[in-house]
C-alpha cells in the first residue's frame, strides 16, 4: 500500500509502510520497541483508512511513535537550534526538562560530549552550516549522505539534552532530508548496524560506517533525479583544515566544519526508476560518481595528514 503524504510539496506518494517502520526503527535504536499494532495503525492512518484522532488513540501506550509518524507530514519553519529544542519538547512532553539544554556533563561510550556551557552557541552554528546543504536534484545521494553523516556525528558530539538525544537527532535529520528532496528510512538498516555506525562516528572519530548506513536509508522523493545531480561542494579545503588548532583545542563547531565527507562508500545500487536510458549514460554517471568518491577520499587523506602532524 502507498500513502499520499503531503510535506508541503516535498513528499508525495511515498510508501506508507516505510514511513511507519522507519519511525519504529528510530525508537528501537534507543531501545524502545514499538508494538506491531501501532505500526499497523500508522499504515492505516497514512493511507487514509483511519483519521488522526483514531491513530493517536491506538498509540496511547506509545505516544512518541505517533508523534514521529505525524512529523513526516509537517515541515518546520526553520532548521535551527530553536526548532531542534522544540522538537525535543514535542517528543518528550510532559517529561521534565523537555526541550531544555542540559546543564551537566554527559558521557557516552568512548568519551564525553560537548561542555554544557558551549551547547547553545555550538548547536546554533552547526545547524547554520547544516542549512547550507543543497538537496536533490542538484546534489547526488552519495554526496548528500556524506555531508549528512558529518553533521549527524556533530550532533552526537553535542547531545544537547539530558535524555532523548538519539530519537530527536534522527527525527530532525529525517525532517531536514525531506526538505532537501530525500526520504530517510531508518528501517532500511538493522538496529545493530545503526547503533554501531553512530558509536563509531562518536567514539572512533570514524563516520565511514554512518555514511554507509545513511546511503542505504536515503531515497529520492522525486523520480529521475540521479542523472541531473551534481557533486555537493560543501567542504573546507585542506588549506583551511591545516590552519585549524589541534582537535583538543577546537570547539565542536570547528570540528564539524573541518570534518570531511566519508570516503570509499559501497558501490551505488541504482534503483530501477533511476536507471539511465543507455550504456553511454550509465558510464557517464558512474564516472561522475567515481570522481566524487576520489575527491572525498582526498579530503579525508588531507585531514588525516594534518591531524597526524599536529
Amino acid at each position: 500500500m502507498s500513502a499520499l503524504i503531503c510535506y508541503n510539496g516535498f513528499m508525495q506518494g511515498y510508501d506508507a509502510k516505510s514511513v511507519a517502520l522507519g519511525a519504529a526503527a528510530n525508537l528501537l535504536a534507543d531501545g524502545t520497541a514499538t508494538p506491531k499494532s501501532a505500526v499497523s495503525a500508522a499504515i492505516s492512518f497514512l493511507v487514509g483508512m483511519t483519521d488522526k484522532a483514531t491513530f493517536i488513540k491506538k498509540c496511547a501506550k506509545c505516544p512518541q511513535y505517533a508523534k514521529l509518524v505525524l512529523l513526516t507530514q509537517q515541515k518546520p519553519a526553520e532548521f535551527d537550534s530553536d526548532s531542534f529544542c522544540a522538537l525535543h519538547k514535542t517528543l518528550f512532553e510532559p517529561r521534565a526538562k523537555a526541550g531544555e539544554f542540559r546543564t551537566e556533563e554527559l558521557m557516552l561510550a568512548g568519551g564525553s560530549c560537548t561542555d554544557s556551557k558551549l551547547l547553545r552557541g555550538s548547536l546554533k552554528n552547526a545547524l547554520i552550516k547544516l542549512s547550507e546543504l543543497r538537496g536533490a536534484p542538484e546534489t547526488a545521494k552519495p554526496d548528500f549522505a556524506a555531508s549528512l553523516s558529518c553533521f549527524a556525528r556533530e550532533l552526537i558530539i553535542l547531545s544537547p539534552f539530558s535524555y532523548g538525544n538519539g530519537v530527536t537527532r534522527r527525527a530532525f535529520i529525517q525532517s531536514f532530508a525531506l526538505s532537501r528532496g530525500f526520504f530517510l528510512n531508518y528501517a532500511a538498516v538493522s538496529k545493530k548496524e545503526l547503533e554501531e555506525a553512530e558509536n563509531l562516528a562518536f567514539a572512533a572519530d570514524d563516520p565511514q560506517q554512518l555514511f554507509t548506513a545513511l546511503v542505504k536509508c536515503l531515497n529520492y522523493i522525486t523520480e529521475n533525479t540521479a542523472s541531473k545531480s551534481k557533486p555537493n561542494k560543501f567542504a573546507l579545503s585542506s588549506r583551511h583544515v591545516s590552519a585549524l588548532p589541534p582537535k583538543s583545542a577546537r570547539s565542536s563547531v570547528e570540528i564539524a566544519a573541518a570534518k570531511p565527507a566519508a570516503p570509499q562508500p559501497e558501490p551505488r545500487r541504482i534503483p530501477q526508476r533511476e536507471k539511465p536510458d543507455s550504456k553511454a549514460e550509465a558510464l557517464r554517471e558512474l564516472r561522475e560518481i567515481q570522481k566524487s568518491l576520489a575527491a572525498l577520499t582526498q579530503r579525508v587523506t588531507d585531514v588525516i595528514k594534518s591531524l597526524e602532524n599536529e
